[in-house]
């Protein structure tokens, strides 16, 4: 990637215990916000480091941990394994590891010297974006703006390894919060997506693409919608801008989540989209 490094790298994570993970920069000195990305149920695939890599080119740092670095030899799924399977291996582990491993990231890319100490937010796709919420309402997280793509709002039915679902803890959040979510997601009704746009009240913005059903944004599936997803992406690099880095927005920068007015006549509309920063 022009104007960008990549590696794979070793970090602290839940207990102590250390995990692998994705690591996306600038190919300057920085110091750059920095962002914890937090993958789908299908681990840290190719479509993550992708995404990570797309972070970067947009001068942020990007720390992809491994959540299942621990099953890397032997308990994973089959490659071609369908999603009941995967969610029911996810059943298995304890929400409280994936959260501890999330915390122990975002500690470690404070201590890098590329990374901004006070700006550093977390981004997560499906699965990952349940925890990426759940990393935003912890004690002690340096995380200080959160974007969830579609992960899912609650459990069907709590256990002691998944006790409380994202609705569950609305009232935690320690950051200001950006949910992304398609309105024609099977897996998440729109009536969850609607309470917890209640809910998060002025601490938050949530969005539902009308035309849009879940992992709109991955253009590796079949559910991959090219102009939600260009607009979902540039509304999630405009807020973490706004968050964490205010003095890199373009000036003609419009705000990730307009304010609602009432148009004055039929041509009405919003601005254009920010062009994409080289």
């Amino acid at each position: 990637m022009e104007g960008t490094t990549t590696a794979e790298v070793r970090i602290p994570g839940h207990g102590g215990e250390e995990i692998g993970g994705f690591l996306a920069r600038p190919a300057g000195a920085g110091p750059w916000p920095a962002v914890v990305l937090v993958h789908e149920v299908f681990g840290l695939s190719d479509h993550v480091r992708d995404l990570a890599g797309r972070l970067a080119e947009d001068d942020f740092v990007a720390l992809a941990p491994d959540l299942w670095w621990r099953e890397r030899e032997g308990g994973l799924p089959a490659p071609d394994a369908d999603l009941a399977e995967w969610r029911a291996f996810v059943e298995g582990i304890p929400d409280a590891r994936m959260i501890g491993d999330l915390v122990a990231s975002a500690l470690a890319l404070r201590t890098r010297p590329e990374v901004r100490r006070d700006a550093i937010g977390t981004v997560g796709f499906c699965m990952g974006g349940i925890y990426a919420f759940h990393l935003a309402c912890e004690e002690g997280t340096p995380v200080r703006a959160c974007v969830d793509f579609y992960g899912r709002l609650r459990y069907d039915a709590p256990t002691p390894h998944k006790p409380r679902g994202n609705l569950d803890r609305v009232a935690e959040l320690r950051c200001p919060f950006l949910g992304i979510f398609g309105a024609l997601d099977p897996l998440i009704p729109l009536e969850d997506v609607l309470r917890l746009k209640e809910s998060v009240g002025g601490r938050g913005s949530v969005i539902a693409y009308p035309r849009a059903g879940h992992a709109f944004l991955n253009d590796t599936r079949p559910s991959f919608r090219p102009d939600e997803a260009e607009d979902a992406w540039e509304r999630c690099l405009l807020f973490l801008r706004e968050r964490l880095a205010p003095d890199t927005l373009p000036d003609d920068a419009p705000p990730a989540v307009p304010e609602f007015r009432e148009p004055k006549g039929k041509g009405s509309r919003r601005g254009g989209r920010r062009r994409r920063r080289k």
